[in-house]
């Protein structure tokens, strides 16, 4: 395996994202560390991507703020590597993962915390004119 070196290897994130078993097993010829590519989906995801290529691309519109917590010293994972790796890791592993992670932002919770919610409003897309849905979000 190739030697990784996470600018955040310490942070409590990194580590649960290092436990996750790679799939892919061991091979010297790795561009990405899983916990590159996972740290890119989720942050990606956060941001609002809704799909690999929208990943990659925002992920390289993030590269520099990614870069401050994971190796993206070969760049950032192509939508092709996104998808290939996440398909490959074990539907249990990711969900303990996202365990891990929410057991973690749980623990790191004070009394500042504010509840999310947000809704879509049905009939407010219109296809014709290309118009997207209004999405309303209560704090």
């Amino acid at each position: 395996m190739p030697a990784f070196n996470h600018p955040a290897k310490e942070s409590q994130l990194i580590h649960i994202l290092e436990k996750v078993p790679d799939p892919r097993g061991a091979s010297p010829n790795f561009s990405f560390s899983l916990p590159t590519i996972l740290f890119t989906c989720l942050t990606t995801m956060l941001c609002g991507a809704n799909d690999w290529e929208e990943m990659a691309a925002l992920g390289e519109s993030l590269d520099e703020w990614i870069g401050n917590f994971v190796d993206i010293s070969n760049g950032i994972p192509s939508s092709y590597t996104l998808e290939r790796v996440i398909s490959l890791l074990e539907p249990a592993a990711l969900e303990q993962m996202l365990k891990d992670i929410a057991a973690m932002i749980h623990s790191q919770e004070g009394d500042d915390t504010i509840a999310v919610d947000g809704k879509t409003l049905r009939g407010s897309a219109h296809n014709a004119e290309d118009k997207k849905a209004v999405h309303l979000l209560h704090a």
